[in-house]
């Protein structure tokens, strides 16, 4: 932002003050920072705005699962900067049942790609790359290729339990492993 002289100010922030699809801001003129999925679980960062508002971002208590669409970081003054996360070309994995759950879980863990929650308990998202696809088809798991946003709110990781306070995991009552030993 500009002061009286013209001079560009620096806007620092240093936490998310609510989000735009819950908070109601008509009365706001809206600036928008733009970030890629990949960006969401940034803690520091020099940003632009599409105003072109210089944006100093230094997070004291950054979300644990990451920044989601429409996290608001400047309210003031009749202005209000959010974050958009930018759509991405996004690999939809549809499993069956539990069984290719696990599947899809196990080896998109061993390649450490990000996985992400679908819409349903047995849909998958994550972003495309064609050795993804391969390994789908190889895996016999229907999916689709979209352009989508993977909103860091149903990121799934390895240490979930640890760092993501609000998500619980329970043991189903039907869940059950079976070994069988080969002749």
């Amino acid at each position: 932002m500009a002061n009286s002289y013209g001079i560009l100010v620096l806007i620092r922030v240093n936490k998310i003050l609510g989000n735009i699809h819950t908070q109601a801001l008509e009365n706001y003129q809206s600036d928008i920072i733009e970030i890629a999925w990949y960006d969401t679980r940034k803690k520091i960062a020099r940003l632009m705005t599409q105003a072109s508002r210089d944006i100093a971002m230094k997070l004291e208590s950054a979300p644990k699962e990451g920044i989601s669409d429409g996290d608001i970081i400047y309210q003031e003054n009749g202005l209000v900067i959010f974050f958009k996360i930018l759509a991405t070309k996004v690999l939809y994995l549809y499993a069956k049942n539990v069984v290719e759950v696990a599947k899809i879980n196990f080896e998109l863990g061993n390649r450490h790609a990000p996985l992400f929650f679908g819409d349903s308990e047995f849909e998958f998202q994550t972003p495309y790359e064609l050795p993804l696809q391969k390994l789908a088809e190889k895996l016999m798991v229907k999916y689709e290729i979209k352009e989508s946003i993977l909103d860091s709110k149903k990121r799934l990781n390895v240490s979930m339990p640890h760092s993501e306070p609000n998500t619980k995991i329970a043991l189903s009552n039907t869940f059950s492993v079976n070994i069988i030993k080969e002749k």
